[in-house]
């Protein structure tokens, strides 16, 4: 009888399967499939005596090791994509031998893409940890791969003995609910299969007694996932983890990681673990300079909102008095009259004199050492995707800055009170 493989749907699922193979099928940028859907082929053998797993059990590979060739024990299943982009590929794996670098691997091949080793290294937990190493020392990126709307093949193949398999998740980070993505046991509704839950994830632990102000409808939290120089673990400027209150839970969604932060009036933000489901809380207001580029790691920062954010009223009233890099100017037209300052009627340098408002004016006169009143706000440019800065013809443009050791705040930093300084270009691998 053909296994049976669910989609994520919002609220119903959908659950396929057929003798010509097993499907998952992406809705809301997500598809989800237990890898033992697929029939057990060559040495992959199936089991359950390892606590946590999701479905009904997991795959381990109980052959030899094969780190020259692939094609050992294939299993096969077909990706059904709606909604093209760019899409992550997740495993949840296991594997516990003492060295993290040992028994740590799978070869992975989606559609006509060459073979890829895929490996962990945290030793004795189901994780989604899950890296490609394509060789020339580019091992520590996620799989990712772009999708067109159509049928796509998934293709695993033993490679390291010990290795054991869980669940599949494919999913678009742009648009995706990150709390499914890594939630090992988010499964739909509906028919079909439900796999067995370890401890049902406890509705939030009941807080102690918090102390919290009087509830005011005025009075809220937002929440910024702090990305320098990219995403990762919270890191002090001095690379210290930082003032945790909590001791990581585990079982949680980053949902209800952020409500329990959101509860908590101490709590200056706080920690996801992507790979265990687990939740770190801060109270320290310096946790977030920073990040340790771990990508698995979510470090998101809490700012209180006190009454209706001065979206209009802000620019014309005072700035000085409150935080200017998140309610300065970031909705009105100041990035643009920057990067269009250069061709002929407002240009920064003569803008100030007679006919231009304060509320314009302010990024390029006055003294270049207080930044405060006039406020900057940086884009990274992804046209047509991340990397160096480039000018019409391929150029490198007009950099009038040497390269320095900086983090990307104070890069920014220094742009911001830089007058000319149209934006930078930052070298994550030199700090530059």
């Amino acid at each position: 009888m053909a296994r049976r493989l669910s989609a994520v749907l919002a609220t119903t699922s959908v659950f396929l399967g057929s003798a010509s193979g097993n499907i998952l099928v992406e809705h809301n940028c997500l598809a989800v499939g237990e890898v033992e859907s697929a029939a057990a082929t060559g040495s992959w053998q199936f089991g359950s005596s390892i606590a946590n797993h999701a479905g009904s059990g997991y795959y381990t590979w109980t052959g030899p090791n094969h780190f020259g060739s692939t094609g050992h024990g294939t299993l096969e299943y077909s990706l059904q994509i709606t909604t093209p982009g760019e899409y992550t590929f997740a495993i949840r794996n296991y594997h516990s031998d003492p060295d993290p670098t040992e028994s740590n691997d799978v070869w992975l091949k989606v559609g006509g893409n060459s073979w890829v080793k895929c490996y962990s290294e945290l030793v004795g937990m189901w994780q989604w940890m899950f890296k490609m190493d394509v060789g020339h020392g580019d091992t520590e990126r996620p799989p990712k791969y772009t999708l067109n709307a159509g049928t796509h093949t998934i293709k695993l193949s033993g490679r390291s003995n010990g290795f054991s398999i869980d669940r599949i998740h494919v999913y678009q980070e742009s648009c995706v609910n990150m709390a499914n993505a890594r939630n090992a046991f988010f499964t739909p509704s509906g028919a079909g299969p439900a796999p067995p839950q370890p401890a049902p994830v406890a509705s939030l632990p009941t807080q102690p007694p918090v102390a919290q102000p009087a509830p005011s409808p005025s009075v809220g939290a937002d929440f910024v996932e702090i990305m320098q120089p990219s995403r990762g673990c919270c890191r002090t400027s001095s690379l210290g983890s930082g003032q945790e209150v909590l001791p990581v839970l585990t079982g949680h969604t980053q949902a209800q990681c952020e409500a329990l932060c959101a509860a908590d009036t101490s709590c200056t933000g706080y920690e996801y673990h992507t790979w265990t489901n687990g939740c770190e809380l801060h109270t320290g207001a310096g946790d977030f300079y920073q990040t340790s580029g771990y990508e698995l790691c979510r470090c998101v920062q809490k700012r209180v909102v006190v009454g209706s954010p001065p979206v209009s009223a802000a620019p014309t009233t005072k700035a000085p008095a409150t935080d200017a890099p998140t309610t300065g100017a970031p909705t009105t037209a100041t990035p643009t009259s920057v990067d269009s300052a250069a061709p002929t009627t407002v240009s920064p340098t003569t803008a100030a004199p007679t006919t231009v408002s304060p509320t314009t004016a302010a990024p390029t006169s006055a003294a270049p050492t207080d930044a405060s009143p006039a406020g900057s706000t940086f884009a990274e440019v992804l046209t047509p995707a991340r990397g160096c800065c480039r000018n019409a013809t391929m150029g490198s443009g007009a950099e009038v800055t040497p390269v320095l050791g900086h983090s990307l705040a104070s890069c920014e930093a220094l742009c911001v009170d830089t007058i000319g300084c149209t934006g930078f270009e930052f070298h994550m691998w030199s700090n530059g």
